[in-house]
């Protein structure tokens, strides 16, 4: 019995967490299922449209974090940055809303916990996007 809890406990907890970085990753999830989709829509198969859909998604993450790193416009950055929190942002919110509607908050709860939940999704997503693709090289000394 107390192993049972123990294990509910646990996969509820890895769950939330599956369910946290999905959202986190919003955008560069949604280009994996759309380029998925259609690559098993043309008949590439289950594996084909699994591995279209894995570099389609990696792709879109790899080019917005390229694009925040290489500009030094403040407008593209801003506009990459939005494109990556706003989606998760949402996703968070109603990860967060459906979490608190199962956990028994009453009506205005449920929005503060949502509107919570998504300004933490929104920034870890932009704290993701944030974190360099290639770690800067240590300093080198000069004499």
């Amino acid at each position: 019995m107390v192993l049972g809890v123990i294990f509910s406990l646990l996969g509820t907890g890895m769950l939330i967490a599956l369910m946290f970085n999905m959202a986190i990753l919003a955008l560069p999830l949604l280009a994996a299922v759309a380029a998925g989709r259609f690559a098993y829509d043309t008949g590439a198969g289950v594996l084909g449209a699994i591995a279209v859909g894995f570099l389609a998604g990696a792709a879109a993450l790899s080019a917005g974090q390229a694009v925040l790193v290489m500009t030094r416009s403040t407008l593209v950055r801003l506009a990459v940055a939005l494109a990556f929190t706003a989606p998760a942002a949402f996703a968070g919110y109603h990860l967060v809303l459906g979490l608190s509607h199962m956990g028994g908050a009453h009506g205005v709860w449920q929005q503060i916990f949502a509107g919570v939940g998504a300004i933490a999704v929104g920034a870890a997503a932009l704290m993701r996007l944030a974190t360099p693709i290639i770690p800067p090289a240590p300093p080198t000394r000069t004499a």
